[in-house]
């Protein structure tokens, strides 16, 4: 079967009054980005995008010039995160340009990101930036609905047996929700749909009962359900770097050694290989009694220092080489299950070390990973 990559595409590179007001004036992810230092050594921080591209989305050029070259090395398509509180819309301005421009011929779908705005980066989860409060009445579903519609109808919107492809990030929290699905359901239908296709994204071990038996798929989300699955273990990678450093050095050498291990002893440090191996070896397993489709996704690297500093997670870099070395076992598994599409954690998540764009240290390397692999 072709394989098909849908890399997930996160809108949060230009400023919003919202992030203004908790952050400061025109705060993007890129000042997150640029402020972080290396907190180990070899920390492989800050994280530079190739030709210093610290880009807005909201210049038109910019989203397509991402097109362009997503296509360029085989990704199939990008999946939107979409921000919507009860009638609320943020961070929205790259989806509209996107979608408003007919000439990009890129197909796509959207994940519903439907978690409460805090300040938890700084550990100050009290702090609402943002409600989301998920009110249970047919009035709120069907303006959600109708500000979808035109993008369900698009012939570049994903479908499955004609259906609009359609992410929840949390479905466990939405009051009412299998009231919702069913009513969506229906207004989909009467708009000349075949329906909706409705897919929750995995984190966790257990799924809840209502996406059991409402949802057509799932998709686990990694690294993080590969890692609430699993007991991997942190910070021991950390005491074994440290230990190892040699203090045959002056006193002001083995002073700032010991800052850096003060600072990576609050680090939660992973082994990248362990990880991968177990998202390869469960992958297309049957999850918890669910009948429906299983949708797995790779991700590139994963380190959120830049949001969450020394209290980050960190698992060690994969090399370029490594990548393509762990897509290709996840393209096999794709073979075997006759699957048709895998996601990819992510596109542009660059305050979280997960991006596919070309930075000055890889270059091309992770997107001609993916080239190669598809074309293996």
């Amino acid at each position: 079967m072709n394989k098909k990559v849908i890399a997930v595409y996160y809108p949060q590179f230009h400023s919003i009054k919202e992030n203004d007001h908790a952050w400061g004036k025109g705060f993007t992810d890129w000042d997150r980005v640029k402020s972080t230092n290396p907190l180990f050594e070899d920390h492989y921080q800050p994280r530079e995008p190739l030709n210093e591209k610290y880009y807005d989305l909201t210049n038109p050029e910019t989203i397509a010039e991402q097109v362009e070259l997503a296509q360029k090395y085989g990704i199939h398509g990008f999946c939107f995160y979409h921000y919507w509180f009860d009638g609320k819309l943020l961070l929205e301005k790259p989806l509209e340009l996107f979608f408003k421009n007919t000439d990009l011929k890129m197909p796509f779908c959207l994940s519903w990101a439907n978690e409460t705005w805090t300040k938890r980066w700084v550990g100050d989860h009290k702090s609402v930036i943002q409600k989301q409060t998920h009110h249970p009445d047919k009035e709120t579903w069907k303006k959600h609905f109708e500000y979808l519609l035109p993008m369900f109808l698009d012939d570049r919107y994903i479908k499955i047996d004609k259906k609009p492809v359609f992410l929840f990030y949390q479905p466990s929290i939405i009051t009412n929700l299998k009231e919702m699905m069913v009513y969506w359901q229906e207004l989909a239908i009467s708009e000349g749909l075949n329906g909706i296709y409705f897919v929750a994204t995995k984190r966790q071990k257990n799924l809840p009962q209502t996406v059991k038996s409402d949802f057509d798929a799932v998709m686990k989300y990694q690294p993080q359900e590969a890692y609430n699955c699993n007991n991997f273990g942190g910070r021991s990678v950390f005491s074994r770097m440290m230990t190892n450093v040699s203090f045959a050095f002056p006193e002001h050498i083995r002073n700032r050694v010991s800052k850096i291990k003060d600072k990576a002893a609050k680090l939660n440090k992973f082994d990248s290989q362990k990880l991968w191996d177990s998202i390869i070896k469960n992958a297309y397993k049957p999850v918890n009694e669910f009948s429906g489709k299983i949708f797995e996704s790779i991700y590139v690297n994963w380190d959120n220092t830049p949001r969450y500093g020394s209290k980050g997670n960190v698992f060690s870099l994969v090399e370029p080489l490594e990548f393509e070395h762990y897509i290709s076992e996840m393209f096999k598994k794709m073979d075997q299950n006759n699957a048709e599409y895998i996601f990819v954690n992510a596109w542009n998540e660059w305050a979280e070390g997960a991006y596919l764009e070309p930075d000055k240290k890889y270059g091309y390397q992770y997107l001609e990973a993916i080239y190669k692999s598809l074309n293996k």
